[in-house]
């Protein structure tokens, strides 16, 4: 929430950053990705610098959604950067319905895991 980045931006030296793991995803986040919009919308009310990137190799295989935020530009970081192509809505204490999205992103991993896994033993 945006009072949630404005708290650690006030922890973090002006020169800080802080990384954050955004949780994994089954596949690379599509352009149009409203968590990623919103979370990168509601940073920048903190912090000058707000970035996500693709924590994988590849787009089709899951991976963590990396969040990189700062008063400053960010370092170079090898991963493919998301750049959402909608404006996110400003996610407050008050409304955050990434709350209830996360809980439906969630059990879309356990699904997919299952069915992995129960593919691979059927073998």
């Amino acid at each position: 929430s945006r009072e949630s980045f404005s708290l650690l931006s006030s922890l973090i030296k002006p020169s800080g950053s802080v990384i954050m793991n955004g949780g994994v995803a089954i596949s690379k986040p599509s352009s149009e990705d409203n968590a990623v919009a919103d979370v990168l919308a509601s940073a920048h009310k903190a912090f000058a610098e707000a970035r996500a990137f693709w924590g994988s190799e590849s787009a089709d295989k899951p991976g963590n959604i990396i969040f990189y935020f700062g008063q400053i530009l960010a370092p170079k970081i090898s991963f493919a950067e998301l750049t959402p192509s909608i404006s996110g809505k400003t996610l407050t204490d008050a409304f955050n319905p990434l709350e209830y999205e996360s809980i439906d992103r969630q059990m879309n991993v356990i699904k997919e895991s299952r069915t992995i896994f129960e593919t691979a033993a059927a073998q």
